[in-house]
């Protein structure tokens, strides 16, 4: 647990102009929306000097972020040396330019964690789901030799902007099927989508994984607020995610938006 009890004035939740709850969301949502962030590790080689660099990521069924990075990296010698990172997201870069806004008026997240090698049960689900935000990564290993790291959550950092300011707890971060809206209606959906739309499924996979399948032969097996599962005749298990967090009331227009965009890059 984060303590309040030194925090100042300012940032107390009724002071805010949220609460504690919607802050949550807002920074679990940011977290999943962007593909990449700064790393900043302990430095081995400089004594301790905080060391950052840009890193794509992906998000865990957990909430979890997990990164891969190569064992020449300098952020694998330092987590090996010092587990203790910060991975840092922002919101509006482009939008701040864009609008000649200030940049701090938009939302950042900054996940403090300790990494660790991720295991070899939970790559079944973080290597899909990095390697649909990053599919060059399929190739890394050509080149050098690559591991997954999973950051546990010790406690996070949202800024939303003025009257959003939140130390947030590591355990109400977590993703689970009570933070996901769709958890309840969720097999029912994957069974109509089997039945009636393994068109919409293959279409999926040619436009955002680049590999041509039959309807047949592809089954939706998996369902949450963030993206589908689903599972190639030869068992391949590969994962596409939304453009933003699902209900159950704008699922079925936000799967037509995914397809759409999947025929649109084929």
């Amino acid at each position: 647990m984060v303590s309040t009890a030194n925090a100042h004035p300012d940032e107390l939740e009724q002071n805010q102009r949220i609460s504690k709850a919607q802050a949550m969301e807002e920074a679990r949502n940011l977290l999943w929306s962007s593909d990449h962030g700064v790393l900043c590790t302990l430095s081995k080689k400089a004594g301790g000097w905080p060391f950052g660099s840009i890193v794509p990521y992906a998000v865990d069924a957990a909430g979890r972020p997990a990164i891969l990075i190569a064992n020449i990296a300098e952020h694998h010698k330092n987590i090996d040396a010092d587990p203790r990172v910060s991975l840092f997201v922002h919101q509006g870069e482009q939008e701040a330019k864009a609008q000649g806004e200030d940049i701090q008026a938009f939302g950042r997240v900054t996940v403090m964690a300790k990494a660790r090698r991720t295991t070899q049960e939970e790559l079944e689900d973080v290597r899909p789901r990095y390697l649909f935000r990053v599919p060059k990564a399929g190739g890394y290993s050509r080149a050098h030799s690559f591991e997954f790291f999973s950051l546990e959550i010790e406690r996070v950092r949202y800024i939303g902007g003025f009257g959003k300011i939140f130390w947030l707890d590591a355990e109400g971060f977590a993703a689970s099927s009570d933070t996901d809206p769709l958890a309840p209606s969720a097999q029912g959906a994957i069974e109509h989508m089997n039945e009636d739309h393994r068109d919409a499924l293959a279409d999926m996979v040619k436009g955002f994984h680049g590999k041509q399948v039959e309807p047949a032969h592809v089954e939706m097996t998996g369902l949450d607020c963030r993206g589908l599962w689903v599972k190639l005749q030869d068992g391949e298990r590969l994962r596409i995610d939304f453009p933003r967090p699902a209900t159950e009331d704008d699922l079925r227009p936000l799967v037509i938006e995914t397809v759409q965009a999947a025929r649109a890059r084929s």
